[in-house]
């Protein structure tokens, strides 16, 4: 049987990402191996350039195995639907000049060591 939070939270949290109404936003990726398309909520910080997602249970996360495996992917946040490349896994040291205040607070405080740093597609590319 699933997990509670995959058969419960997680549909709720994409059916709500997608009219604006949660903070989390929505990972949509492709697996590496399977092909399979994925949606799975995260937390996310918006940047100048892209965003910023905390990588909770570390880099090895098949999701975000995925998402560097395709060297991009599409982000819900706010209802607005991101295109992004580039990723790269980075130390919350270097994340935090780019976060607000409070958002680096509670990454910190729940042990968050790297985020996953993508780059928003330019619009006609």
């Amino acid at each position: 049987m699933r997990p509670l939070y995959k058969r419960v939270f997680n549909p709720r949290v994409i059916r709500a990402a997608a009219v604006g109404k949660t903070r989390c936003g929505v990972i949509h990726h492709i697996g590496r191996h399977s092909g399979i398309a994925y949606d799975t909520p995260i937390d996310a910080e918006r940047t100048p350039d892209g965003v910023l997602i905390p990588v909770v249970y570390g880099p090895r996360a098949d999701w975000c195995r995925n998402v560097l495996a395709a060297g991009q992917c599409t982000l819900t946040l706010g209802a607005e639907e991101l295109q992004l490349s580039a990723p790269q896994v980075i130390p919350i040291v270097l994340a935090e000049p780019q976060l607000s205040p409070d958002k680096a607070l509670f990454w910190r405080s729940i042990g968050i060591e790297h985020c996953l740093s993508l780059q928003r597609l330019q619009e006609g590319l």
